[in-house]
């Protein structure tokens, strides 16, 4: 994002999130205890935490943003059911991820960051899938009708899915 780079890495088992300039030089964590999944939006970094709680066996999920600099942490919501924390993509609007819900169905999943609510935009029949943002559209493969493993896409808002297997 300009002259920086934004990285994560694990340090005594906590994502850390951090920048330098693109010439190696500045070095700098941004915060300590973050997300491997996050993204760079203009003076915000958004990020999932994910957390495990032992004494119930679930993971807890939670979208914070922070500015750039580090300064302005907060929490913008908390994310119920099982995120597939490796599926999270971003855009400049919403943050995009595949999820099993308290029904234990899965689904494409995206939280609005301007409103902060949660939507999901298509169930997914397989049991786990990858999700790739490219314009407008959400590219994932899934199962069809036939139990056959297909490419699709669907619009960001949910309309107009597409089989674009042969």
């Amino acid at each position: 994002m300009g002259n920086w780079i934004y990285y994560s890495y694990k340090n005594d088992g906590k994502y850390v999130i951090a920048k330098m300039k693109t010439d190696g030089e500045d070095n700098t964590r941004i915060d300590l205890e973050t997300g491997k999944a996050f993204s760079v939006s203009g003076s915000y970094i958004y990020y999932i935490y994910e957390s495990y709680n032992n004494e119930n066996n679930e993971y807890y999920y939670e979208l914070y943003r922070i500015k750039t600099n580090g300064n302005n942490k907060e929490k913008i919501i908390d994310i119920s059911g099982n995120i597939d924390i490796d599926t999270v993509n971003f855009n400049e609007n919403a943050v995009y991820y595949t999820k099993i819900d308290e029904n234990e169905n899965l689904g494409i999943c995206k939280i609005d960051l301007k409103s902060k609510e949660e939507t999901k935009i298509v169930d997914v029949q397989g049991y786990s899938t990858k999700i790739n943002l490219q314009d407008n559209w959400i590219y994932y493969p899934d199962e069809d009708e036939n139990g056959d493993v297909q490419m699709f896409r669907i619009k960001t808002n949910g309309e107009d899915k597409q089989n674009l297997s042969l």
